[in-house]
């Protein structure tokens, strides 16, 4: 927005940004399944199916959870809370394998680190106990992985995807790239792992933008029918495709799992001007301006 905006700072437009976050109206959330239920009534009264999970696919999903948070290896567990400052000096693998069912020789690959714009860390594990090969996407981490959230204008899909439908179909851009870069630097890693492991399930997981790149991934592996038997688990995900029919033919192999109100799953360009503009006449003194979403 440097472009729009010349009579204001980085640093004013952020504490603009935060004050109007402050004024947002806070809702009470609905943490139960019937609460989800009740928000998702149709005009018609007819609520939408949503299926009951059992305990043991909640454990499954937990399990899973645990493994995208240490993904953020370290300091990030240390700032989030989640390990305390006297184990700062612990290495990421450390925190994986003392957190979760992770032992060192269940870990097959390892990136920890972004490598630059839309080059997010992966982890590819081996999950003994249910037989799955588990890729793991990083979430946010420094200022390359702030990029790839931050171009969320869409791209059109390439028509090799959306060969059965007439629709033009917008992608988030950041991610799309992002689903590139980990494809082709994880792809022979996960089918030499697949091949060594005869009969185990694959399973993509992450959360945030980890959540994001992994059901993108899954999205261009299933269409290209790389890997046509894997699933995806996507942990607190950002808005991804333009049309909700098409994120309905999706249905069967991405779980996307929300949080009550979190911003970040349903953030997008719209947001992201409405935001800034917001921010701006806070901290300019009343200018308006009309809403981009």
């Amino acid at each position: 927005f440097k472009h729009v905006f010349h009579d204001i700072t980085f640093m004013q437009i952020a504490r603009g940004v935060v004050a109007y976050n402050a004024l947002q109206k806070i809702v009470k959330p609905e943490w139960s399944h019937a609460g989800a239920v009740k928000r998702l009534i149709s005009p018609e009264g007819d609520p939408r199916e949503i299926p009951q999970p059992g305990r043991e696919q909640l454990a499954l999903w937990l399990r899973y959870m645990e493994i995208s948070a240490c993904c953020y290896g370290m300091p990030y567990q240390c700032v989030l809370g989640v390990v305390p400052y006297t184990q700062y000096h612990w290495s990421s693998e450390a925190i994986l394998t003392s957190r979760t069912f992770v032992k060192k020789e269940n870990i097959i690959h390892a990136k920890w680190e972004a490598d630059g714009y839309a080059s997010p860390g992966f982890l590819v594990l081996e999950d003994v106990e249910n037989q799955t090969l588990l890729m793991v996407l990083a979430g946010t981490k420094d200022t390359s992985d702030w990029m790839t959230d931050l171009r969320c204008a869409h791209v059109v899909l390439p028509e090799e995807f959306r060969r059965d439908t007439d629709e033009v179909i917008g992608v988030h851009a950041g991610i799309w790239a992002a689903a590139l870069n980990v494809d082709e630097q994880s792809r022979e890693i996960v089918q030499k792992a697949r091949e060594e492991h005869p009969g185990w399930k694959l399973l993509l997981c992450g959360h945030s933008l980890g959540a994001g790149t992994s059901a993108m991934l899954g999205f261009r592996w299933k269409k290209l029918n790389v890997f046509p038997d894997l699933h995806v688990i996507s942990y607190a995900g950002p808005p991804l495709f333009s049309s909700l029919d098409f994120i309905e033919q999706t249905k069967s192999y991405i779980t996307t799992l929300e949080i009550s109100d979190d911003f970040v799953s349903r953030w997008c360009m719209g947001s992201c001007v409405d935001g800034v503009h917001a921010g701006y006449a806070l901290e300019k003194g009343g200018v308006t301006f009309p809403r981009a979403s």
